[in-house]
This record gives C-alpha cells, sequence and structure tokens, in this order.
C-alpha cells in the first residue's frame, strides 16, 4: 500500500466534512446584490442558482470579480444567471476530501459542487477553506510527487 492510499483511506468523506452544512441557493433571476448579500449574511464564498428544481450553475465571489465589477456591470439590476459558472465541477458525497482537493487543483477552481446519493441535487459545495492548512500542505505535496512520477514514466 502507498503511502497516498493509506492517506486517501484515512480521509473523511465530502458527506462528513459537509455534514451540517446548510447550501445556499437562489433561482437564476436572483439579482447579484441579492445573492452576495444572501453570501454575506452566511459568510460563504459561493452559491449554487437552481431552476425548476435543477442545477443550472455556481456563482463565486471570482465570478463577482471578474464578470461583474471588472465589465462594469450593476449589482442591483444584473441577475445572477447573467454572471454565474455554468461549466461546474462536481462530485459525489461519497467521495473523499482529498479527491474533491484533486479535481480543485486539476481544473483550477476553488468551489466543488458535492453532489447526494439520490441524483443530481447538491447536497453542498466544498471549498478549498474547508480543508486544515497542514492537510492542505499534504495534499499539494502528493499532487506533486505523482506529477512526478507521471513525468519520470
Amino acid at each position: 500500500m502507498t503511502y497516498r492510499t493509506a492517506h486517501k483511506k484515512s480521509q473523511k468523506t465530502l458527506q462528513d466534512i459537509l455534514h451540517g452544512q446548510d447550501l445556499l441557493h437562489v433561482g437564476a433571476q436572483t439579482l447579484v446584490q441579492d445573492a452576495a448579500r444572501q453570501m454575506a449574511a452566511r459568510n460563504v464564498s459561493a452559491v449554487v442558482i437552481m431552476e425548476e428544481g435543477a442545477l443550472r450553475g455556481i456563482f463565486t465571489e471570482r465570478d463577482a470579480l471578474r464578470r461583474l465589477v471588472a465589465p462594469g456591470l450593476d449589482p442591483t439590476c444584473t441577475p445572477i444567471a447573467q454572471v454565474m459558472t455554468t461549466e461546474m465541477i462536481c462530485i459525489d458525497a461519497h467521495h473523499q476530501g482529498f479527491e474533491a482537493f484533486q479535481l480543485m487543483h486539476d481544473c483550477n477552481v476553488r468551489h466543488v459542487i458535492v453532489l447526494g446519493r439520490a441524483g443530481p441535487c447538491p447536497y453542498g459545495i466544498v471549498s478549498i477553506r474547508d480543508f486544515p492548512p497542514g492537510e492542505l500542505a499534504t495534499f499539494e505535496r502528493e499532487i506533486d510527487f505523482e506529477e512526478h512520477v507521471w513525468e519520470v514514466v
């Protein structure tokens, strides 16, 4: 058994990591300002966009900066659907934290939508902030080691 395999087996599942999280979601026509106020009140950096029971997108602080502020859009009249990310990165809740972190690393994102076992309904959002700094350092070393091994092979 390799170190990575042993380490992964000791990791919590995403369901365990997100236990007790009350997922924030809004409709596609919600104004960005209203969504941002909800995000600030809940101290979260992302919100899921749902329409008719289906997952439509995610809106993050990065989206606010790059798709709203930079182009000069008005958050008081811009619907979140206009600035949300529709190409979402998702993972099932039974996966381990390391797997979500590796997905974030590989896709260059800070948030991954976690799907529940009962179909494509979001269970929560895992953020880079959900991992303790020491665990992040371990994850990064493992990814760097794995990348180095594949370069040599």
